[in-house]
């Protein structure tokens, strides 16, 4: 019986050897492959984040891994909130 498991953390399944799974498959009843799912992902990071939290999509700089991207993408939804909600903050900006 062939079984493939897809994890991102394939190390975590080495334990399987010493059990009863190891030795159904030392004896070729069992083939179990491991894949690592970060293998198929296509940034740096290797990411495997969902790119929807709470029904609407990540922001690209949230996902980019770039600080200041992050930061500058922060102060300017901070801005943009305060601008709808209190526009008498911000002055002549």
């Amino acid at each position: 019986m062939r079984i493939d498991v897809v994890t991102i953390f394939p190390d975590y399944l080495t334990s399987l050897d010493v059990s009863l799974i190891g030795r159904a498959r030392a004896g070729g009843l069992l083939d179990i492959r491991v894949h690592d799912l970060r293998g198929w992902t296509e940034d740096v990071h290797r990411s495997v984040d969902d790119t929807v939290w709470r029904g609407r999509p990540v922001p690209e700089p949230l996902l980019s891994g770039n600080h200041q991207l992050i930061a500058d993408w922060r102060r300017q939804a901070a801005l943009a909130r305060t601008a709808e909600r209190r526009p008498d903050l911000l002055g002549d900006r």
